[in-house]
């Protein structure tokens, strides 16, 4: 979150959603949680939510997270992740049109893989409010 040029790496801020393609950044792990982490783009400083989508957790996502490493630990601990599990699966529905053309495509493979059970296929994917979970703690 240090620099607001775009990254070669991780492409942010301009990016904010890498779908489970061959050619994601590898990132540094700050903190890993239940099926969830926190990772740190080594090049620009950004960080981001890796969750591994089913089946066999090897689709895995990543979704900028715009909030501190503290804010994402005081999340991941109030519910053991569920709440931050909710908001990175709001924010692939959100974001999936963003995405270039390799990446629509890997997200349609993880589609067919997943039988039903991938983040699109959910309904009524409300993305929590996690100013009201942190204040709460």
């Amino acid at each position: 979150m240090t620099d607001q040029a775009r990254c070669s790496l991780c492409r942010a801020p301009e990016r904010r959603l890498w779908a489970p393609v061959d050619y994601q950044p590898t990132l540094e792990s700050l903190s890993v949680g239940n099926f969830i982490s926190l990772e740190r783009c080594p090049a620009c400083g950004w960080l981001w939510v890796l969750v591994p989508w089913e089946p066999f957790a090897s689709f895995p996502y990543l979704v900028r997270w715009d909030r501190s490493a503290e804010d994402w630990q005081r999340l991941h601990d109030l519910d053991k992740g569920l709440t931050l599990h909710k908001w990175h699966e709001a924010m692939i529905v959100e974001l999936y049109e963003t995405l270039d053309d390799d990446g629509i495509e890997a997200v349609t493979w993880h589609r067919l893989r997943a039988h039903g059970r991938g983040p699109l296929e959910q309904e009524n994917v409300a993305l929590p409010d996690l100013d009201s979970f942190l204040t709460e703690t």
